[in-house]
């Protein structure tokens, strides 16, 4: 292995130029590198969607998801399945073993539903089979459009800034809230159509025959082949007017003969309101490996680009910023990474000296540049982890670099010439640095195989101490050697900060004589005569380490310190979910949201207030399913308020007794997302049974209490559940006899 140094020591410009590669590719590597809050990781979950519109749950679970669960039971590596079926359609969430390649159990999946789609009802709508992402749980950026203006010219112009925000190529989805999708409506007088022995069906089948893009094949001639189509979609009111219904000889008869056809919205199914007025949020997620920094900077200009051509009374406002945390995160980390730098730079100026601390010195920064160029080869991307890799790091690189300099100036100090001193300490010291290195590496090691979302989140930590490490190994054994042989110091430096080392010229090389340390003046002699006298009683020294150790553990156990798994950051978004159970309408729902909202809307750390309603956030894996509302809060400067955990006490105070609903603030969680600290799962083949064991835990949960400081507290907060929500159903009977006398059936009833 030693060879390795003598062929470099004989290329010496061949090191020198991977050197300068190195160092120039891995500046390239540090300014193009990903950046990320988080580290973006493969979730091992697939979410299978089964859109049946008018479907109840109960028909849902038996017509969607029992045939579909029993395809998915054969698929390989499941760990998990959880159902939810609710009106219009059902969710399918499946988890898979940490191991398991999260492309290939997407394939799996998509053939198994596949094959269940032969037992779905036959007017059931393709079903949607999406990876799930952990990183698109949160928007990394809320446009929302607002102003005086009408509703239609608000949802053409948040549609029109959608296509241009979806072409950014690191924009995965720019999803529209609080819009409602223009259709033409046809308004049917039911005498009209009693007058003219028409029904209700026959009107619309006529709609939909004539609603449609038909390929009609190709045709061959001589001169050619040509492919036909026959153009027949809706485009404008007056297509749909004259869509004929009947024909008797030359008459014919309209929808425009015997309805009313006008423009208008669907129903409302949610509300969007910002700082009190109806808006339209434009919610951005971001591809995977994609810098969020360039991908927000980009969106931020086509907005700002797009804003010029919008009528005059639309306004935008940027809410979650997410680039914002991640330059602020990464600039306090990177300030971090360089104060350690400095530190460490002391420690050796103030023990080795100048000229070993400029040698050493060196080694810090082409550690760190080498570790991002492999960063970048290998696909990671820069986050917290990855910093906090580079802190650990800066103490652990430079020992290998320490021992080889200390090394080469003594023999330097005995007389030998500079290359040959280098090399003595590259070879001498080669396998002492390589076992170092290898016993710090053996500690991160096994973090690589936490097979677990844990593990792959964590896992950025090790892999960044392995590239420091291996990269430093390098440069400690192979390029210092090669520099410092190369180039010596100057004689009027060595005068001038009497620094050690003789000229480059040969001098015959002699031995230090050995001191006793113990003779010696000053820290070094003292602590010399210290260790000799630990050596003399080892029983005594062993006694005073076990009793340190009892100590420590029993010092630990007592103070009790909190346990949490992950630290409790300040976060510039707040979220207020507000959970409510019965028929409530959408105006209900809106109602309540907007009371909510009053609760805590002169509090002095708001910057912004958001409220949404809408079935998305009860169908959301993150929400409960009682969800009726959400009310999103952006919070100022961090250095114009109080720190967000206490603003999110206040928050909860000031809603804790809103009538009718529960209000669970909740505050983004820092590393991989886990749920709610306690949960229990209950399975059982009689529904019954399980659903009265549920509502005893439940009930359990909701009124434990512990005893803190004398007072009574309750022991759980934010409590959600999957019990079936109670509320009314209307359900219509039909008389399929009485029915038959009308020429009428259960579908042309229900339809109706």
């Amino acid at each position: 292995m030693t060879g390795l140094i003598d062929a470099a020591f004989t290329r010496m410009r061949v090191v020198m130029t991977a050197l300068i590669v190195m160092i120039v590719f891995g500046s390239v590597s540090y300014n193009t590198i990903p950046r990320e809050a988080e580290p973006d990781i493969a979730a091992p979950f697939v979410l299978v969607t089964l859109p049946l519109p008018g479907v109840s749950p109960e028909d849902g679970e038996r017509l969607l998801v029992r045939p579909t669960e029993l395809e998915l039971q054969s698929v390989e590596g499941l760990k998990q399945m959880d159902s939810l079926a609710y009106d219009g359609a059902a969710q399918i969430i499946i988890e898979f073993e940490a191991t398991v390649d999260v492309d290939q159990a997407v394939l799996d999946v998509r053939e198994a539903v596949d094959r269940a789609k032969a037992e779905y009802p036959s007017d059931a709508e393709e079903p949607i089979v999406n990876e799930f992402n952990l990183q698109n749980q949160y928007p990394i950026l809320t446009i929302i459009l607002y102003g005086d203006a009408p509703e239609r010219a608000l949802y053409k112009t948040a549609q029109s800034l959608q296509d241009r925000l979806e072409s950014i190529s690191g924009v995965l989805e720019a999803r529209m809230t609080g819009a409602r999708e223009e259709l033409l409506e046809v308004i049917l007088d039911p005498k009209v159509l009693e007058s003219y022995g028409l029904t209700e069906l026959e009107v619309a089948n006529a709609v939909s025959a004539n609603n449609r893009l038909v390929t009609a094949g190709s045709i061959d001639l001589e001169d050619g082949r040509f492919s036909i189509k026959a153009p027949g979609l809706v485009k404008s009111a007056t297509d749909l007017m004259s869509i004929p219904i009947r024909a008797n000889g030359d008459n014919i008869l309209t929808i425009g003969d015997l309805a009313d056809v006008r423009r208008t919205f669907k129903d409302r199914n949610g509300y969007a309101l910002f700082n009190g007025r109806p808006a339209i949020g434009l919610e951005l997620s971001k591809r995977a490996g994609a810098n969020i920094i360039d991908t927000i900077e980009e969106a931020r200009n086509e907005v700002e680009e797009a804003s010029h051509f919008w009528p005059a009374p639309i306004r935008y406002e940027i809410l979650s910023d997410q680039s914002i945390v991640v330059n602020d995160n990464l600039k306090g980390l990177t300030a971090s990474v360089m104060t350690a730098i400095v530190l460490v730079m002391v420690v050796i100026v103030a023990t080795l000296g100048p000229r070993s601390a400029v040698m050493v010195g060196i080694a810090i920064p082409t550690s760190f540049l080498i570790s991002f160029l492999l960063l970048t080869v290998f696909g990671y991307t820069l986050n917290m982890m990855v910093m906090f890799g580079l802190i650990l790091s800066v103490g652990m690189l430079v020992d290998g670099a320490i021992v080889i300099v200390e090394y080469a100036d003594r023999r330097m100090a005995e007389g030998a010439p500079r290359k040959q001193a280098y090399l003595e300490a590259s070879k001498r010291m080669f396998w002492p640095v390589i076992t170092s290195t290898a016993t710090t590496l053996a500690a991160f090691v096994p973090f690589l195989f936490w097979q677990s979302i844990t593990g792959e989140f964590m896992k950025y930590l090790p892999l960044t101490l392995i590239f420091v490490l291996l990269a430093s190994l390098v440069v400690a054994l192979i390029f210092l050697p090669v520099i410092g042989a190369l180039m010596g110091i100057p004689e009027w430096m060595k005068k001038k900060f009497h620094l050690k080392g003789k000229s480059d010229n040969p001098v015959k090389s002699y031995e230090i004589d050995e001191v006793d340390p113990t003779t010696l003046g000053g820290p070094i002699a003292a602590y010399a005569r210290f260790l000799t006298e630990l050596v003399r009683r080892p029983l005594i020294v062993m006694a005073a380490a076990l009793a340190v150790l009892v100590l420590c553990i029993a010092s630990f156990r007592i103070a009790s310190p909190d346990v949490e798994y992950f630290i409790r950051n300040d976060s510039e978004q707040l979220n207020l979910l507000v959970l409510g159970r019965g028929n409530l309408s959408e105006k209900q729902k809106i109602e309540i949201v907007k009371e909510v909202a009053t609760r805590i809307e002169n509090h002095p750390a708001i910057e912004h207030i958001y409220l949404q309603t809408g079935p998305s956030l009860s169908r959301s894996q993150e929400n409960p399913s009682e969800t009726i509302g959400q009310v999103s809060i952006d919070l100022l400067n961090y250095t114009e308020r109080k720190h967000s955990n206490l603003v999110l006490e206040d928050f909860r105070d000031a809603v804790q007794d809103v009538p009718g609903v529960i209000v669970e603030v909740r505050q983004r969680e820092g590393g991989p997302p886990v749920g709610k600290d306690a949960q229990v799962e209950i399975s059982s083949p009689d529904f019954d049974a399980m659903i009265a064991a549920a509502k005893q835990v439940r009930a359990f949960a909701d009124t434990a209490t512990m005893t803190v400081n004398g007072t009574e507290v309750p022991v759980y907060m934010d409590q959600e559940d999957t019990l079936p929500l109670p509320g009314i159903e209307w359900q219509i009977s039909i008389d399929r006899e009485q029915a038959g006398r009308y020429k009428a059936h259960i579908a042309s009833v229900g339809n109706m």
